[in-house]
């Protein structure tokens, strides 16, 4: 019986995409490559479009949301509503869906991912965008990355989705269980992370305390400091009473 996990094969893409090489903005003298992407991570109904959008428009940079599926539909020869069934899926699901889209494409359960890879890893060289979802936090090269998980209690989502989708509170709870699992599932999966773990973020930010504006704020704020960081060097030191 043959091994039909897409790790090993995943692993490998990721292996094989050099960033660091590419990566725009390194400084010769400095040897310190510059924070030029941010990575937005969400939870269904945290907000994670509106404040994208907020980040990149006072940035100046490409926003790549619902437009980098568009760009991964685009390479696979599909109208980007294909895809809208297998994004952010687990493997499970996209290997039925993406199979049964087009018989021409020899659709495997590791395409959808072999395509988001290779369109990021292009988004890496280029610099200068905020990708929300898709995995991106956890695929994205940390040294020039500034990776965001945003979070808001259960009511302030549902409230949320109900707004935005019409739902009643309950439908609007059901998208969110589902959507959730789903997403947290295809980071397992594919780039073999725990989308809930906050140690893989550079900053956990609950959107429930403040306006998309003061949000974006926070994490524009966040990649300055970051860049900054990168610049200063690094002393190996233990303040008083910490562990």
């Amino acid at each position: 019986m043959h091994n039909t996990s897409p790790r090993p094969r995943t692993a490998a893409l990721l292996k094989a995409t050099s960033y660091t090489a590419n990566t725009p903005g390194q400084s010769e003298a400095t040897g310190v490559t510059a924070v030029r992407a941010v990575a937005i991570s969400r939870e269904a109904g945290a907000l994670g479009a509106s404040v994208g959008q907020e980040v990149a428009s006072r940035l100046g940079w490409r926003l790549y949301d619902q437009a980098l599926l568009d760009q991964i539909a685009d390479e696979m020869g599909l109208q980007s509503w294909s895809l809208d069934t297998v994004d952010e899926r687990p493997r499970s699901l996209v290997r039925d869906l993406l199979a049964g889209l087009d018989s021409r494409l020899g659709a495997s359960s590791s395409c959808y991912a072999h395509h988001l890879l290779k369109t990021l890893d292009s988004l890496a060289a280029r610099g200068e965008c905020v990708v929300v979802g898709r995995g991106a936090a956890h695929i994205l090269p940390a040294e020039s990355t500034l990776r965001v998980r945003l979070v808001a209690p259960r009511a302030f989502r549902i409230a949320a989705i109900q707004q935005d989708r019409g739902m009643t509170a309950e439908e609007a709870g059901r998208w969110i269980d589902a959507t959730d699992r789903e997403r947290v599932r295809f980071v397992k999966e594919y780039p073999g992370k725990d989308a809930t773990d906050p140690g893989l973020y550079d900053l956990v930010l609950n959107v429930s305390r403040f306006t998309i504006p003061q949000a974006a704020g926070i994490i524009i704020d966040a990649l300055r400091a970051l860049e900054q960081a990168r610049t200063q060097p690094r002393h190996a030191s233990v303040l008083p009473g910490t562990e």
